[in-house]
């Protein structure tokens, strides 16, 4: 059976190369080419495509609905913090129940789709959410944040070398109810050790974070994971990079969302990818052919929200916390952290305590340095793919972090300048000029003791701080090269924090700065920062 298109917005029905009834599509799905002599060229429509396309209707979003049915299933505390264009958003997707999430980096893909999440668990459910190791203890923060009621069944599945550990995650965690959060390549080992197709679904509602993982289909990691995500309830694939380089890329991703349409990689191939044999008999999918059809089903199968299309709604300021996981830690680091939490409590004591604390702290941070730096380069590949990308500030603290990033850049075609304390004083501001007017320079990879005063950065909107500070007001001073008079609106700081180091402890300093400080001043104490954890510890006990 198929489907050829005579004319706009009119479609025949053939079987057997006879005709047995009209049909009609929206015409933006398809294109009619005409050459010189005004001859129109037919397009064949697959069968699978057509009746996707055809029973499909858009979700509208339903206030009432939202307010009887969705706000008490999502939650009040979730409720409550969201704008109106998220929950557009997150009816959408429970409506549509599978579904891609491109929502612009900032706009919450993260809140959307555990307010899904949410709205979907009842009585001893399994749900997973698989996503880069380094993010795993990101999500883990995430659910706490937003499902507290479910932190006590929520677990991150760690793998270590060996079968009987993998095996042994494999029943006691992985498909036991609760929340699940594994890395890629860990579910891709469980799963792929069970070998076969599912006979069932095991897993209730699925969050795959930075999808673009699992983009090629001939990958292990794929290939394993596939099956068991096409079978489960709810799936959503959260990406700030909906926009491939090629069209073959979304295929798996398509696959995942409606795998009833796209199970045969051949008729999307030729369809939207130019798929011919080349002389040798070779498959070439690298072209690109029928893009506006493509475009349509993406307008369906995806939800993308733009920053530039609710600048309105949103903060001056937002301020984005993202836990990264390292891949190893230091046995080093770990000695020298239970050392220096042992001598923070002799502070209050003792004023060479304080000595104590700034050099081992110092070193502590340098070691970070090494151990969050993959995790870091991981991130930024993701960032960087972003198709709305925008100038963006880097801040490091140490020079081997800004050698990796800037190495990356390079590596990358990007972009950008660089300024440390290794930069002459003189060329610093027209490195500067060179990063808010050169269209091609989309990254300022600066190092906090250098540039965190005496610039002025304005209009960029966006930083990241690879690093953090001990100091809150160094990492303040930073933030102010671009909140300044005629700068942009909607600042985005994100602050990329290292599981089981310090930069934890240094987040909540920032984040509670005004009331720790005006304690420390009117104590008459002299102490500075490292006063500010065991001031906020007294407050707790």
């Amino acid at each position: 059976m198929e489907f050829e298109l005579v004319e706009p917005n009119k479609i025949l029905l053939k079987e057997n190369g006879k005709v047995n009834e009209d049909e009609t599509l929206d015409y933006r799905a398809y294109e009619i080419f005409e050459d010189d002599t005004g001859i129109r060229e037919k397009k064949l429509i697959p069968t699978a495509y057509y009746r996707f396309l055809k029973m499909f209707t858009m979700v509208t979003y339903d206030q009432t609905k939202w307010e009887t049915t969705c706000r008490h299933l999502v939650g009040e505390k979730i409720d409550r913090v969201l704008f109106q264009f998220q929950r557009e958003a997150i009816y959408r997707m429970i409506k549509q129940k599978r579904c891609m999430n491109a929502c612009s980096p900032g706009l919450g893909k993260s809140i959307q789709a555990l307010a899904c999440l949410s709205y979907f668990s009842g009585n001893a459910t399994n749900n997973l959410i698989a996503c880069p190791s380094y993010l795993t203890t990101n999500w883990m923060n995430e659910v706490r944040k937003w499902l507290p009621g479910d932190v006590a069944d929520t677990a991150v599945v760690i793998g270590k070398a060996g079968k009987k550990e993998i095996e042994g995650a494999t029943k006691t965690l992985l498909f036991t109810p609760g929340i699940k959060i594994i890395s890629y390549d860990l579910l891709a080992n469980i799963l792929g050790k069970r070998g076969g197709q599912p006979t069932r679904s095991y897993f209730n509602t699925v969050i795959l974070d930075e999808s673009h993982f699992i983009k090629d289909g001939k990958t292990t990691r794929y290939k394993n994971i596939a099956p068991y995500i096409k079978s489960c309830k709810q799936m959503y694939l959260l990406t700030g990079t909906p926009s491939p380089n090629r069209n073959k890329e979304l295929y798996t991703q398509f696959s995942l969302i409606q795998p009833s349409v796209f199970y045969q990689y051949s008729t999307f191939a030729f369809r939207y990818c130019d798929a011919k044999y080349d002389k040798f008999n070779r498959f070439d999918d690298r072209g690109m052919s029928n893009v506006k059809e493509l475009s349509f089903f993406m307008s369906y199968l995806a939800i993308r929200l733009r920053r530039e299309d609710h600048v309105d709604d949103l903060p001056s300021e937002i301020r984005e916390k993202i836990i990264i996981e390292p891949p190893t830690h230091s046995k080093r680091f770990s000695t020298q952290k239970k050392k220096f939490m042992e001598e923070l409590k002799n502070i209050e004591t003792s004023e060479s305590a304080m000595f104590k604390v700034q050099s081992m702290a110092s070193e502590m941070f340098r070691l970070t340095a090494t151990i969050k730096e993959k995790p870091v380069i991981e991130y930024l590949k993701g960032y960087v793919a972003d198709p709305d990308l925008e100038k963006t500030i880097l801040f490091c603290k140490h020079q081997t972090m800004l050698s990796a990033v800037t190495t990356f850049l390079k590596d990358m075609g990007l972009g950008f300048i660089e300024i440390s304390g290794q930069t002459d004083k003189g060329v610093r501001t027209g490195l500067i000029d060179t990063f808010l007017n050169d269209p091609t320079c989309m990254f300022a990879a600066l190092t906090t003791g250098t540039c965190a005063t005496g610039l002025n950065i304005v209009p960029i909107r966006k930083m990241i701080f690879l690093e953090l500070e001990w100091t809150p007001s160094t990492l303040e001073q930073c933030q102010c090269r671009i909140n300044r008079i005629g700068g942009a609106k909607n600042l985005h700081y994100i602050y990329l924090i290292c599981a089981h180091t310090l930069d934890d402890m240094v987040f909540r300093k920032l984040e509670k700065k005004t009331a720790l400080i005006t304690d420390v001043v009117d104590a008459g104490k002299q102490y500075g920062d490292f006063t500010f954890q065991q001031e906020n510890k007294k407050q707790k006990t």
